[in-house]
């Protein structure tokens, strides 16, 4: 195995000439700011298979003190504060009827989903959602096919109590006077 520093080089030296450029100027402001005693922030969103292993990257960033803050997508941060993958029941249904949901109710495209709990996980989780289970037992019974997604997925009841989590961080981010990402992140774990 060759020292980082080698393979480092040999792979700055592999990337087409613009983006050497534009990874240099980057790495010089930086550096710059640093320096200075500035703060170093990165905005980023989300896409399909990527955005796990650029947030697990920036939060080692932020670790090394390289980073000193992130700006991203609801989406990133129900993802990465769930931090893990969720098994989901997909239940195709032409028609609300079909599965005891009210037409406005129904998601996009006639697919509603349920997160696969365990029967302690279902214990605790009702311990904070006590509505709703005659629907849940409803739709676990019903045809669909059970698919693993990416965390922070907005299954039922998973959804639900995320959106409740976020109103929870809110408040206590108006109380403290702090924004929601930093009430979030003292729940979190260091390298989320």
């Amino acid at each position: 195995m060759k020292p980082d520093r080698e393979r480092i080089h040999q792979w700055r030296a592999s990337l087409r000439e613009p983006v050497r450029q534009n990874l240099g100027l980057a790495i010089r402001k930086i550096v710059e700011a640093k320096r200075k005693g500035g703060s170093v922030v990165v905005v980023t969103g989300s896409g399909p298979n990527l955005h796990e292993g650029v947030t697990t990257l920036l939060a080692e960033l932020i670790r090394k003190n390289i980073v000193d803050g992130i700006i991203t997508s609801s989406a990133v941060v129900a993802h990465e504060m769930a931090g893990a993958l969720d098994k989901v029941k997909r239940i195709q249904a032409k028609d609300a009827g079909e599965i005891g949901l009210s037409k406005q109710l129904l998601p996009r495209g006639g697919v509603f989903e349920i997160t696969v709990l365990s029967a302690s996980q279902r214990a605790q989780i009702g311990k904070e959602l006590t509505a709703g289970w005659d629907l849940y037992e409803r739709l676990e019974g019903a045809p669909g096919e059970v698919i693993i997604k990416a965390a922070g997925n907005m299954a039922w009841p998973m959804g639900l109590r995320t959106e409740r989590l976020a109103r929870e961080v809110e408040e206590i981010a108006k109380r403290l006077g702090a924004t929601a990402e930093y009430v979030a992140g003292l729940g979190a774990d260091p390298l989320t």
